[in-house]
């Protein structure tokens, strides 16, 4: 069997998923940012 198993996949997404999704989030932040500036929000309130 090639790659990994299921309780390794499940062990490392448990471990590591916390650290790399705002990584993503992040990434996209950053392309507002850069879009529509510092004062544009999201979630206007």
């Amino acid at each position: 069997m090639t790659g990994l198993s299921r309780k390794r996949w499940a062990f490392l997404g448990l471990m590591f998923g916390p650290f790399i999704l705002p990584l993503f989030t992040l990434r996209k932040e950053l392309e507002i940012i850069k879009l529509y500036g510092r004062n544009y929000s999201i979630w206007k309130a």
